[in-house]
């Protein structure tokens, strides 16, 4: 057993108060295996044909498209930050006047917040909206509209209490169950070929590391990393590769087709992102454009600078044939 695992059981024996949940967070998942997977899109789109309800279906599509642990549920609703396109531009807040333009691209996660392994987690504007349809039901259930620090999770009932990390895997649990996903261990092994909950890391993982990016290979994977809650390839990445919210965001946004579930919000994502390369391309053409019509216009200037030059040049000749020489 490492030696990280036996100072918390000692700290643990002697009851010294220590906030367990964010500890235990960070460790390897028990069933984290070097020859296991992570769940494939095929098997997230089967899963949310078992749930029972909006919260089971923004648990799946938060775990899918953010990759956060267990313990990053821990959320409450102003942990949870819409990332806007104004103008082609990325904005974490409007204006009244710009709420008609701004489309929603994806949303932030503020993951461990106020704790020194805080980040920044993105989400899919599917999963955003999935979000948004469990809120409706939590204002339900609760009678009125969440406030700031209440739980974005919670446990059943009209009270605003936080779902714990035991609670948010039995859900999983039954919806894997339910969608034959997970079948019963063959004699002599110990652990499922998928973990439930590092298969969606996994996911979110291979999904994005094999989208495009139009970063540097090497920045590209930093920011990666970074939104994956590490440190970056090396430690010193931390303290020297300085990352805006929004530039991560950015970056995520180039797998957002890829990392979205539902065929059919696949298809408006894909959309969204040939849009975006043709009016890359448009604004190249015009630019080519431009630079062709002031060579153009560079080249008759010279012409007729030329043109007129021609005659002066001639008189030159005929006065020094002309002269003394």
């Amino acid at each position: 057993m490492p030696p990280s695992f036996v100072f918390c059981d000692v700290l643990e024996m002697n009851e010294v108060t220590i906030s367990w949940k964010r500890v235990y967070s960070t460790f390897p998942e028990t069933d984290n295996l070097s020859d296991s997977r992570g769940w494939t899109r095929k098997e997230i789109q089967k899963m949310l044909k078992f749930v029972k309800g909006p919260i089971d279906r923004a648990i799946i599509l938060v775990a899918a498209s953010s990759g956060i642990r267990i313990g990053a549920f821990d959320l409450d609703w102003q942990d949870l930050v819409p990332i806007y396109k104004v103008d082609q531009e990325l904005r974490s807040e409007i204006t009244e006047n710009e709420i008609e333009k701004a489309k929603v691209v994806c949303a932030m996660l503020k993951v461990y917040k106020g704790t020194n392994s805080a980040y920044p987690a993105f989400i899919t504007p599917e999963a955003y909206l999935a979000l948004l349809d469990y809120k409706s039901e939590w204002i339900r259930e609760v009678g009125r509209e969440p406030k700031p620090q209440d739980p974005i999770f919670k446990k059943e009932g009209p009270f605003p209490r936080k779902a714990t990390d035991v609670s948010v895997k039995k859900r999983l649990e039954r919806i894997l169950k339910n969608a034959e996903l997970r079948k019963p261990l063959a004699r002599g092994k110990r652990r499922y070929e998928v973990p439930i909950m590092n298969g969606f890391r996994r996911f979110w993982n291979k999904t994005c590391k094999e989208s495009v990016s139009n970063d540097s290979a090497l920045g590209a994977l930093i920011k990666k990393e970074f939104m994956m809650g590490h440190a970056g390839l090396i430690k010193l990445d931390k303290n020297y590769f300085k990352t805006h919210a929004l530039e991560l965001a950015e970056e995520y946004l180039n797998a957002v087709p890829n990392l979205t579930i539902s065929e059919e919000e696949r298809a408006k994502a894909e959309v969204v992102r040939l849009r975006k390369e043709n009016a890359k391309f448009g604004k190249g053409v015009t630019e080519l454009e431009s630079k062709v019509s002031r060579a153009d216009a560079k080249v008759n200037r010279l012409l007729k600078a030329m043109s007129e030059f021609e005659p002066k040049y001639a008189e030159i000749l005929d006065i020094k044939k002309s002269g003394p020489y």
